[in-house]
């Protein structure tokens, strides 16, 4: 059976797929690969993303080539012969409506004309719907019955940052996030604004930031208004500088004295400073686990584990120092 993926824009429709085919190859003990030449190859777990939407029909089915007295068809490359994979038509419903029925056989029967999927292939499609605005064309109703059909919603805001502390996520725009979850999708269809907040535009913006200093507030602004429109990048440069009324220096200096935020906002502040500071000063580990025990769990939580976007051993050193020991391995340790 044939799989599509229904989602709004920008929520990782496309990446869930990767990562369910990289979860997929190490089950069964396989290399995952996406490289088309490499595809039939018995050792390798393979995803194939084909954009139907820029092929033509005869794209799809292949050439024709004479055969004595009879013509036969030649397939594309990306189509196996042997080995298993994800066959992954992405975007399908942005091709036009003669594309999308070129697909027909290959989706339900997995046939294309003498061409035969191999049994170890699966085919998974993804697409945005019509009421997100993107340009999508209304799939055929026998097409629709072709599929399985699923709904990927916006990640929560703890799911996103837990994605992004495999993907280097800047924590400056995950302790934001965290305090304004409201911001991580906000697309107003209305809105003839460009750029807008959608989990893969933060995405964008944390790679452009990363190695851009907090101080640099003009750069800054500019670098994230571009990513996720100017109303969001205006209330993060905003967050950003509560950190100049924090002195982050002072309290990892003496962090089970030191006096500490009040508010929310100024807390969640604080933890991107501090994250920011350790950054630059990886050996502040002990002090940052002191400051942890006296932060709500939800913010310990959160500051030990961005952590570890900084320093693959973190948690290899966290539990050698003596606090996490004696009063939060109990309390924390199931989070790491």
């Amino acid at each position: 059976m044939s799989l599509f993926i229904w989602g709004t824009t920008g929520i990782g429709k496309s990446d869930t797929v990767k990562v369910i085919a990289k979860e997929i190859a190490k089950d069964k003990g396989l290399e995952y690969n996406e490289d088309t030449s490499k595809l039939n190859d018995k050792k390798k777990f393979s995803l194939i993303d084909v954009r139907i939407s820029q092929l033509d029909i005869s794209d799809l089915r292949g050439l024709p080539k004479i055969d004595e007295d009879t013509t036969k068809w030649l397939p594309p490359n990306w189509l196996p012969k042997d080995s298993s994979g994800i066959l992954f038509f992405d975007e399908l419903n942005l091709s036009v409506p003669a594309i999308q029925s070129s697909a027909y056989q290959l989706i339900l029967d997995r046939k294309l004309g003498d061409y035969v999927l191999p049994e170890g292939w699966t085919i998974i499609s993804a697409g945005n719907r019509i009421e997100d605005r993107a340009n999508v064309f209304e799939m055929s109703r026998p097409l629709q019955n072709r599929f399985l059909h699923i709904e990927l919603e916006i990640p929560s805001i703890d799911n996103w940052i837990e994605w992004g502390i495999d993907h280097n996520i800047d924590t400056r725009i995950a302790t934001f996030l965290k305090f304004k979850p409201s911001l991580l999708f906000k697309m107003d269809t209305q809105s003839k604004d460009r750029a807008f907040p959608t989990p893969r535009s933060w995405h964008f913006c944390s790679r452009l930031i990363g190695d851009v200093n907090s101080k640099e507030m003009e750069r800054v602004d500019l670098l994230v208004s571009s990513s996720v429109g100017e109303a969001s990048g205006l209330e993060f440069v905003s967050w950003l500088k509560l950190k100049e009324k924090i002195n982050i220096k002072e309290i990892l200096g003496n962090p089970l004295k030191a006096k500490l935020p009040e508010s929310t906002e100024m807390i969640y502040s604080m933890v991107s400073g501090v994250l920011e500071y350790y950054k630059k000063e990886r050996e502040q580990i002990r002090p940052i686990v002191q400051l942890a025990t006296r932060l709500k769990p939800e913010f310990s939580v959160m500051m030990l584990k961005l952590a570890k976007t900084y320093n693959r051993k973190f948690v290899q050193d966290v539990v050698k120092v003596p606090e996490w020991r004696n009063q939060l391995a109990k309390e924390l340790g199931r989070h790491f």
